[in-house]
C-alpha cells in the first residue's frame, strides 16, 4: 500500500539525475529514520512489481527503480489524480480532512456520515473525529460545519470564504510549482486538460487566464508568477461559482478610483466577455483585495515596479535589526532592500484580511537556516510594531528566505585579493623566484612589494598588507608572517593559505566535523572585566582593543566598528544591557573571534528599551556565515536576563565561563584552544 511518504519516496527515485541514493540520503531527505526507509522500500517494491518494475540496490548507483519507469510514474500520477480516494493508497488524516472539506464545499447539499465513511473506507467514528478537524479548518475562512438531522453535514458561511477555501485546497492538491507549469503549458498548447488536477472547468480556467493576461498587458500590472497563478485560480473559481448561481456577497461597493479597483473592474469586464457569463458587480471587491495583497515582479526590462516609501522604510528597519543580529551588511544591500520592500508591501493587508498564510517550505527553512530564522523572528518585531499585527511563523519563513538570498549573494561575490609582501635577504634571483612562484601558485594573492629584511619596516609603513611571506626569519611585527622556501613547496602553500584567508581558520573546525562554536571563538583571553568607558564609543573601542591585542583584527577594524554604530544606530544593542558591535570582514579581520567587555559603569547607546549597556560583545567575522553558529549560541545566552545579570556582576573570568559554558567542566582550560 502507498501513503504520502511512500509516494514522495517513489517520485524521488523516479526523478532523473545522476545522484547516488542510499538509505541514509533518502532518510535525510524525507526527515525519517533509516529503519523506516527500509520498511517503505519493501512496501514500494511490492507496488512497483505489479507495474512491471523492481526496486534495485546497486553498490555503485545506489537505490533505483529498474524496468518500465514511465509506466510506474504514469500509474502513480493516475492514483494521485483520482477524483475519489484510491483503494491502493492509504490516506493520511490530513489528506482525509482535505478530501472531506473539498467534497462538502463543492457539494453544497448535506452529505450523510455513512457516505463519507464508505467512500473513504474508514469507520463512522473516524469520520466524526475527522469532522472536528475539518470544522476547525473551515473556521479559518469564516465558515461553519453544520449538521442537518437525518441528512448529514454541510458547509455554511459567506461565499467569499468558500472560494478562499477552495483555492487553498486546490493549491494543496496541485502545488504552486505545478500550477505555474500547467498555466505555461496551457498557454503554449491551448490544451486545457484540467480534470486530473480537480481544478475549475476548462472554459472557466481559460477565460480567467486570458482575461488576466489581457488586463496585465493593458494596465502594466506586474504580478509574480506565484501571484499570477493564484489570481487565475481565484478568477476561475469565481466564474465557475457564478455559473452555479453562487455570487460573492459585498454590502456595498466603495466609491473609489484606486488602481486596484480599476484593475478589478477591468478584469470582471474581460472575463465576462471571454466566458459569456454575466458577472455581478459584487465580484469586483474580492478581486480588488486580491490585487492589493499580490506580490509584484521585476519588469522585463529589469526596472522594478514602484513600491511604497513606507515599505522601503520598513525594509531598512528590518535590515538594520537583522544586520545587528547576524553581523552581515544588509542595510547597504540595495538588492535586499528593494526585494524585501516589494515583498512587505502587500503583507499587512494579507494578514488583516486573509486566512492564515501557508508556507509549504517552513519546516525545511527552519532546518536549513536556524540562525537566520531566529534573526528574522526578532527583526519581524519592527513590522509587528508598524502594522499592529502579529507576524506568523509562515511569514517569518519567507523573510528568512530573503535573508538567505542576501547571504548567498555575498558568499558568491568575488573576494578581495589578499595583499602580500615578499621578503628575501639572499639576493635578487631568489627574490624573483619567490615572487614568480607566489603569483603563479596563488592567484588570489596580490604581491604589493618584494623587499629585503632590512627594508621591511619602511615597506610596511608605506603600503598595507595582509601577510609577510619571508624566506628568512623575521623579527616580531604586527603583521602575520609565514616563513617559506623560495621554491614554495606544497606545505608552504598550505601555510600561506591558512594564514592569509581567515576561512582557513574556519575550515580547521569544519575538518573536525562542525562549524566554529562559541567556545572556539570566545576564549578567556578575550574577556575583560570592570572596564571603564565614558560613553558608547569608548565602550566599543574597549571591546575592539581586546580583539586587536589578541591578533584577531587590525586596528582599523575598531574604527570601522565605531562607524558602523554611527551608521546602524542603537540597533546593535540586541538585548537589555547588551551591545554587539561589529564591522565587515574586509575591514581588517584576521580570524573569527568574539570579545567580551564588562563595563564598570553602564553607558547609554541611545536604545529606547535596552539601555543602558553593561556588556559589549565585539564580533570579528571572516565571512557571511561561518560565525552564525557561535553567534546563535551567544544569542541564547544574552536573551536570558538571569545570565546577563550574572555576567554583569561576575568578579572573575572563571565565573563568566561558567555562565557561558555551563555544561563544560574545566572550561578555563578548554576555552583556550582557539
Amino acid at each position: 500500500m502507498l501513503n504520502q511518504r511512500r509516494v514522495a519516496l517513489l517520485r524521488f527515485l523516479l526523478a532523473p539525475g545522476d545522484r547516488v541514493n542510499t538509505v541514509a540520503t533518502l532518510a535525510a531527505r524525507l526527515g525519517v529514520s533509516e529503519r523506516l526507509i527500509r520498511y517503505d522500500l519493501a512496501e514500494i517494491g511490492d507496488w512497483v512489481r505489479r507495474k512491471g518494475a523492481q526496486v534495485r540496490h546497486d553498490p555503485r548507483s545506489g537505490i533505483c527503480i529498474d524496468g518500465d519507469c514511465e509506466r510506474v510514474l504514469a500509474d502513480l500520477e493516475s492514483v494521485m489524480r483520482s477524483d475519489k480516494p484510491p483503494a491502493e493508497y492509504i490516506l493520511t488524516p490530513a489528506e482525509r480532512h482535505n478530501w472531506i472539506m473539498t467534497l462538502l464545499l463543492e457539494q453544497g447539499d448535506p452529505v450523510p456520515i455513512g457516505t463519507l465513511a464508505d467512500q473513504l473506507g474508514v469507520s463512522r467514528g473516524t469520520i466524526y473525529s475527522d469532522l472536528h478537524a475539518v470544522a476547525e479548518r473551515l473556521g479559518q475562512y469564516g465558515l461553519q460545519l453544520t449538521k442537518r438531522p437525518k441528512r448529514g453535514v454541510c458547509v455554511s458561511g459567506p461565499e467569499t470564504g468558500i472560494r478562499e477555501a477552495l483555492v487553498a485546497l486546490a493549491l494543496e492538491r496541485i502545488g504552486m510549482d505545478q500550477l505555474v507549469l500547467l498555466i505555461a503549458q496551457c498557454e503554449q498548447t491551448d490544451r486545457w486538460e484540467l480534470e486530473p488536477y480537480d481544478l475549475p472547468p476548462g472554459p472557466c480556467f481559460r477565460a480567467a487566464l486570458r482575461a488576466l493576461r489581457a488586463v496585465e498587458d493593458y494596465s502594466g500590472l506586474g504580478l509574480t508568477d506565484v501571484w499570477f497563478a493564484e489570481a487565475v485560480l481565484h478568477l476561475a473559481f469565481a466564474v465557475h461559482r457564478v455559473r452555479q448561481g453562487k455570487h460573492a456577497e459585498f454590502p456595498g461597493l466603495p466609491a473609489t478610483d484606486a488602481p486596484e479597483w480599476r484593475t478589478a473592474r477591468l478584469l470582471v469586464e474581460q472575463v465576462e466577455a471571454l466566458s459569456g457569463t454575466s458577472m455581478p458587480a459584487s465580484e469586483v471587491a474580492p478581486l480588488a483585495e486580491l490585487i492589493q495583497k499580490a506580490g509584484r515582479r521585476v519588469c522585463a526590462a529589469g526596472r522594478e515596479l514602484p513600491h511604497s516609501p513606507d515599505a522601503v522604510y520598513l525594509a531598512r528597519r528590518f535590515a538594520a535589526v537583522a544586520e545587528s543580529l547576524l553581523a552581515v551588511d544588509l542595510a547597504g544591500d540595495s538588492d535586499f532592500i528593494s526585494g524585501l520592500a516589494l515583498h512587505l508591501q502587500p503583507i499587512p493587508h494579507r494578514l488583516a484580511q486573509s486566512p492564515p498564510i501557508v508556507n509549504p517550505l517552513l519546516e525545511q527553512i527552519r532546518e536549513m537556516y536556524p540562525e537566520l530564522f531566529a534573526a528574522a523572528r526578532q527583526a519581524a518585531a519592527v513590522l509587528e510594531e508598524a502594522w499592529g499585527l502579529p507576524v506568523p511563523e509562515a511569514e517569518v519563513g519567507y523573510l528568512t528566505m530573503h535573508l538567505g538570498a542576501a547571504l548567498e549573494r555575498r558568499r558568491l561575490a568575488r573576494p578581495r585579493r589578499h595583499r602580500v609582501v615578499a621578503v628575501c635577504s639572499s639576493g635578487v634571483g631568489t627574490a624573483r623566484l619567490l615572487a614568480s612562484r607566489l603569483q603563479a601558485a596563488l592567484p588570489e594573492v596580490e604581491l604589493v612589494a618584494v623587499t629585503s629584511l632590512l627594508s621591511l619596516g619602511e615597506t610596511l609603513r608605506t603600503c598595507e598588507c595582509d601577510l609577510v611571506v619571508a624566506t628568512c626569519p623575521v623579527p616580531e611585527i604586527a603583521t602575520p608572517v609565514v616563513q617559506v622556501s623560495p621554491l614554495l613547496f606544497a606545505g608552504d602553500l598550505r601555510a600561506i593559505r591558512d594564514a592569509l584567508a581567515p576561512e582557513g581558520y574556519v575550515h580547521s573546525f569544519q575538518r573536525r566535523g562542525y562549524p566554529p562554536m562559541l567556545s572556539d571563538v570566545l576564549t578567556e583571553q578575550l574577556i575583560r572585566l570592570g572596564v571603564e568607558a565614558a560613553d558608547w564609543e569608548a565602550a566599543v573601542r574597549a571591546a575592539g582593543r581586546v580583539l586587536v591585542d589578541n591578533g584577531a583584527v587590525e586596528p582599523r577594524y575598531v574604527d570601522a566598528m565605531v562607524e558602523g554604530v554611527r551608521r546602524v544606530g542603537p540597533y546593535i544593542v540586541v538585548a537589555p544591557g547588551v551591545a554587539l558591535p561589529h564591522a565587515r570582514p574586509e575591514d581588517g579581520v584576521r580570524r573569527l573571534a568574539i570579545s567580551m567587555v564588562q563595563l564598570r559603569d553602564p553607558v547609554a547607546f541611545g536604545h529606547e528599551t535596552n539601555d543602558p549597556v553593561s556588556l559589549v560583545f565585539a564580533l570579528a567575522a571572516v565571512d557571511v556565515d561561518s560565525h552564525l553558529k557561535a553567534l546563535s549560541q551567544l544569542s541564547s545566552i544574552i536573551s536570558n536576563p538571569e545570565h546577563v545579570a550574572r555576567l554583569g556582576s561576575a568578579q572573575d573570568v572563571a565565573e563568566v565561563l561558567k555562565v557561558v559554558f555551563p555544561n563544560t567542566a574545566g572550561k578555563e582550560e578548554g576555552a583556550c584552544g582557539s
